[in-house]
């Protein structure tokens, strides 16, 4: 398993500039927040690859800043806005396969009244239809403002899709009052990719290792589902104050997931 840090870990240093953070920090492997439409171009994602290149890092996933606009691109009855946001997403994936990426981050729609889960289910289809065409994935993040707060909306796209990806976010499913085991237990074997922080009884996201969260059952049960994916950091930029936090994260994580392997053989 690949381990790294996600850019959105510096917000609001600029794209590259947190890239290059990531990189020297430590970071296996990557994901790449995308936080403007002019950082979609050609030439800036060129600059991208050039860093990426530089240092042979991985890139496992792209995080669009568009996540906020989703509801209103997939969700809603206008058909339009649906096409439009296909053709918005389809620069992603372009851009997540020149970056030598597999997944493509998805929020999804709001938690509110009248949500259709049904809808929801029909719509991931296409977008999951979309990335497919390119060799790609949409993988499916629990967020807690989301409808993807609750495990029932997991099991409804595994059931429609067979080759769904999920992406555990730990604090996220702390915010949605549900606890990582039931997380993992509807994800199954369709969970890709992890967004990984500590946490204690105080607060939802800290580093790894000044919070409460029991690493090596959380590890234990990735080996035991036979994990084959990354696992990035993704901390809130009010969650630290230096950059040896994010160092020692990393490192920690390293250890934990080797100490899961030798308690297991």
């Amino acid at each position: 398993m690949n381990i790294g840090i996600s850019t959105a870990t510096f917000y609001p240093l600029e794209t590259e500039q947190a890239l290059d953070q990531a990189i020297r920090l430590g970071s296996d492997c990557v994901e790449i927040f995308f936080n403007a439409f002019c950082e979609t171009t050609p030439e800036f994602v060129r600059q991208l690859k050039r860093q990426l290149e530089a240092y042979e890092i991985k890139v496992t996933s792209i995080h669009p800043f568009t996540s906020g606009m989703e509801p209103m691109f997939f969700f809603s009855n206008y058909p339009r806005r649906f096409s439009d946001g296909m053709e918005i997403y389809k620069r992603y994936f372009e851009i997540l396969g020149e970056l030598g990426g597999k997944y493509l981050i998805l929020h999804g729609h709001h938690n509110k009244p009248g949500a259709s889960m049904e809808q929801y289910v029909e719509r991931y289809a296409r977008l999951h239809q979309l990335g497919r065409s390119f060799g790609l994935y949409v993988a499916q993040e629990n967020v807690a403002r989301c409808l993807s707060r609750y495990p029932q909306l997991f099991e409804r796209i595994a059931q429609a899709v067979p080759d769904a990806k999920f992406t555990l976010d730990v604090k996220q499913a702390i915010r949605s009052g549900v606890t990582v085991e039931q997380m993992l237990d509807v994800m199954g074997e369709h969970l890709a990719h992890i967004h990984i922080s500590d946490n204690s009884p105080q607060c939802d996201c800290l580093p790894v290792g000044e919070g409460t969260m029991d690493f090596e059952a959380f590890f234990r049960r990735l080996r035991q589902m036979n994990y084959g994916g990354d696992m990035v950091l993704e901390l809130y930029q009010d969650s630290y104050s230096n950059s040896s936090q994010l160092t020692n994260s990393i490192e920690r994580l390293r250890r934990l997931w080797e100490s899961s392997e030798e308690k297991q053989g």
